[in-house]
């Protein structure tokens, strides 16, 4: 397991350490192995469609640094965010301006994947959906922040979900969306 760096003023050529971090959190994603954190320094980072083309990685941690304010932000098309892979946790980012109809803040890459933690992160002015899970297993989203979602919060079909500590204001679709779902085990 490594911790590494990505910050505003990096460059994807480095190594992705403290001294010498990457510049983009997809270039982070898809150069990491199994079980490494990728630390985000503040700032805002446009970026869009981040995800791994090795979907063998898990247990990845994405994180904002302690105390910063870590902006992901798209350009209103029909893009997503980030697309998590199997096992891994989002915590303390605050996602923008992603997504039309169909398309999501925050999805998992493979319906398959399960044990996705998302916590402290802030999803705002999204145009479609802030969070999709079709995990197999479970998620788990707290202490998460919902302003001016265009569509649902959150959508689940998922069979074993944790939603707590959440807030959503002037989300247009549900709250939370668990109608297609097998959820027996979801706790709001």
């Amino acid at each position: 397991m490594a911790t590494k760096y990505v910050a505003t003023d990096g460059n994807d050529s480095n190594d992705g350490s403290s001294g010498s971090p990457w510049a983009t959190v997809d270039h982070a994603i898809d150069t990491v192995s199994n079980d490494d954190i990728i630390q985000i320094a503040a700032g805002t980072y446009a970026e869009e469609n981040i995800n791994t083309s090795d979907y063998s990685v898990t247990g990845i941690t994405i994180k904002g640094a302690a105390g910063a304010t870590v902006i992901l932000q798209g350009d209103g098309s029909s893009a997503y965010g980030i697309r998590s892979g199997d096992e891994w946790t989002i915590q303390n980012l605050r996602f923008t301006n992603y997504g039309t109809s169909g398309y999501s803040a925050l999805s998992q890459r493979q319906t398959s994947y399960s044990d996705i933690i998302v916590q402290d992160c802030y999803f705002y002015s999204c145009l479609g959906q802030a969070i999709v899970l079709g995990t197999a297993g479970s998620c788990i989203i707290r202490r998460c922040y919902f302003l001016d979602i265009g569509d649902n919060g959150v959508t689940l079909t998922a069979p074993d979900c944790t939603i707590e500590n959440c807030v959503f204001v002037n989300v247009k679709g549900s709250a939370v969306d668990a109608s297609n779902a097998n959820c027996t085990g979801t706790t709001i």
